[in-house]
Order: C-alpha cells, then structure tokens, then sequence
C-alpha cells in the first residue's frame, strides 16, 4: 500500500486517515449515501452486532471518526501502539464485512433526518445552503448537502449500501496517510486495485450578479453575500487569505470593528473562503436586526471600496496566520489528516510550512492590488434570509 507516513513519538498514539476522493457527484441519484455508509460501518459486521463492536473498541481505547465533504470521503482511526493489531483487526472486519442491518439502516435513517430537520432550526444554516445553490447553481454538487435530505435518505435501501460499498470504497485504493511513533508502518492491503483519478473541476470565475431574498418566520435576519475566487493553488490565494483574515477574521477585523462595534448594525459579522482544489468562493456573512438590512450593505460596500490596509496591521495578519498554520500541526490527528488533504488538494506535504516563508514575501502594495481585483466589479451574489 502507498501510505504517506510521518513518524512521530512525541507519545504513543497512532492516527490514520483514509480518503476516497469521491464528490457528490457520485450520489447524485442518492444524495447522502456516503456518509449514511461510514456511520453504517460502526453499526456492527457479520461478526460483531452493533453493541459487541462498541464494547470491544472502547476496552481497547480506539476511536473511529468519519467526514463527507462535496469532494471526499474519510475514515479515521485513532488508537495507542500497543493496540495496533487490534486496531488494525476491527478495522478489516468492519470494512470488509459490513452488516448493514435492516434494523440499524431504519434506526440511522431515523437520527439523520432528525439532525436534518434539527439543522433548519438555524437561520444561518438555511441562508449556506442558498448561498451555495446562487453562487454554483443547484445541479452543481458544490452546492449540494452530503448529509442529503429527507426524501433521498428514506430511500436509501440495504442493496444500495452494498453496491455503493462495492463500487467506491472496495474497489478503489484510499490515500492513506498516517503518523505514528512506528519507524516503518505498514498497513494490510485489503482495498481494491484501481487508484482514483483526482480531476478537480473548476467552474468560471465570474458570476452574474443575483440577490436571492427568503421571508422566514425568524425575528432576525441573516445575510451572505459573496464571489468565486480561484482554487487553493492559486498564486493569488494566499494573498486572498489574508485578505479575508483582515476584512472579517475574528473580533479584531476590520467589518467586526467598523460595523458591529462603531456603527452597532449587527450582532454577528465576519468572512470567509473555502480551500479547495476547484473553483471556491468568498463569503461575508453577517447576522441582523431586519430594519439594519440596507444600512449593513450600503456599509459593507463602503468598506470594500476603500478598502486599504496598513504595513503594522499586514505584520499582525501574518504573525497571526503563521500562529494557526503551526497550531494545525499540534496533535497527530491533525497531523494525519492534512497530509492526507494535501494529497487531495494536489499540494506538497509541507505546504503549511511552506506557506510560512511565502507569507513573508508579500507586500502591502500586492495585497492591496490584489484586493483591488477582485473587489473592483463587486458583482456579489446575495442571499437574504428574513
């Protein structure tokens, strides 16, 4: 097996991922099957029910956790050195021999749509999902839910299961990646032959412009507003990190202290970016009294326009971004997961090391520039939850 290993013997767990750079794409006739079939494999295997599985993990003290974004899948396993046989066994039966019972199948269903049902309770979480459908379209699975919805999960049968089992987890080689205090790790070659084929998918850059407004029965309302910017390897996507870590990056931002503190227009303001190997988007996202609605946007616009940044602030930025770049790498599990990620992304192993040295290299002058570029048009899509 092709494992990317990094030793470690700071203490003696042991962290390994497994990703299957599978999209949403693929469940695009069963939404939210993916992550229904990683829970599903600790519902117990042919050899272990569900109950026997979970007592037989927590007395050797080994964790398994799972994720579903819109471009891959992973498993994680965690565990100490000395249960590595263990670790390594449960793992293989549960992968190779999943039970997927009737009765847990109904049971799971039943706790999925009640985190689905549970999730629209947020307003926030209602206004992602629209954001993403206006800024990629619906039928982009970018904007699709890998939870999937009430109609799809219901669906879902055991033969499903299996065959998506079959097809994409059984059939394809993981990115393993691993960081253990072992010198030469090694793990059983259980999967299947072929290797996936990581095609990023990148969309056009410019997007019309488009103000979605939602009446809701919420007191509040809650606003997104945003654009596409390019994918992580981008030569200008640092720059707009640190752009987006200026403008709404915290309590110490410059949106959080202009529009929240000075001017008192909301309860809630900040910005973000996505980091993924395709086409990702900037977002600013701001949470409200209804009658601040145009007083908000006329000063969020303001903001963008003017926008100018000082050295001394550009110091802060940087020495800040350096702090969470080396705070990722602080637990094995971490650790385990970005060179995985890495992988995906088409990065260097040692990217988040390598993005401290390039950090230094950029210039008040090139930030502003870049910030200039893409705030020039200011063509943003806007979702309006009210």
């Amino acid at each position: 097996m092709n494992i990317i290993h990094k030793l470690n013997t700071q203490n003696n767990l042991c962290s390994i991922h497994f990703f299957w750079p599978i999209n949403l794409e693929a469940e695009k006739n069963n939404l939210g099957i993916g992550i229904f079939l990683l829970a599903m494999l600790l519902k117990g295997s042919k050899h272990f029910n569900a109950h026997n599985l979970a007592l037989k993990l927590e007395s050797n003290a080994i964790n398994f956790n799972f994720c579903r974004t819109a471009n891959y899948l992973n498993l994680s396993l965690l565990f100490e050195k000395n249960s590595i046989t263990e670790a390594i066994n449960i793992f293989s039966e549960i992968f190779l021999n999943p039970k997927f019972d009737h009765q847990e199948i109904e049971k799971l269903k039943l706790e999925q749509v009640n985190a689905i049902t549970a999730r629209y309770d947020t307003i926030s979480n209602i206004c992602i999902d629209h954001f993403k459908q206006n800024i990629y379209g619906k039928d982009n699975y970018k904007s699709w839910l890998p939870l999937g919805d009430k109609t799809s999960l219901t669906k879902i049968s055991q033969n499903d299961l299996i065959d998506f089992h079959q097809k994409y987890l059984l059939n394809f080689k993981p990115i393993i990646s691993a960081v253990t205090p072992f010198k030469n790790f090694k793990f059983p070659d259980i999967f299947g032959k072929k290797k996936l084929t990581i095609s990023p998918i990148s969309d056009n850059l410019i997007t019309p412009p488009k103000t979605e407004n939602i009446t809701k029965n919420f007191n509040q309302a809650y606003i997104m507003l945003g654009f596409k910017i390019p994918d992580i390897r981008d030569k200008e996507f640092l720059k707009i990190k640190l752009i987006n870590s200026y403008l709404g990056g915290g309590m110490t931002s410059l949106l959080f202290d202009r529009i929240r503190e000075q001017m008192g227009l909301v309860y809630e303001i900040g910005s973000t970016i996505t980091t993924t190997a395709d086409t990702n988007y900037f977002m600013i996202h701001l949470g409200l009294d209804k009658k601040n609605i145009k007083a908000a946007l006329i000063a969020i616009d303001e903001e963008i326009t003017n926008f100018k940044i000082k050295e001394s602030d550009i110091k802060i930025l940087k020495r800040r971004m350096k702090s969470t770049e080396i705070f990722k790498q602080e637990t094995k599990g971490n650790q385990a997961f970005l060179l995985g990620l890495y992988e995906i992304l088409g990065l260097e192993q040692n990217y988040s090391y390598q993005n401290l040295k390039n950090l230094d290299k950029i210039q008040t002058v090139n930030l502003e520039r870049t910030a200039k570029t893409f705030f020039k048009q200011q063509k943003f899509v806007k979702t309006i939850i009210q």
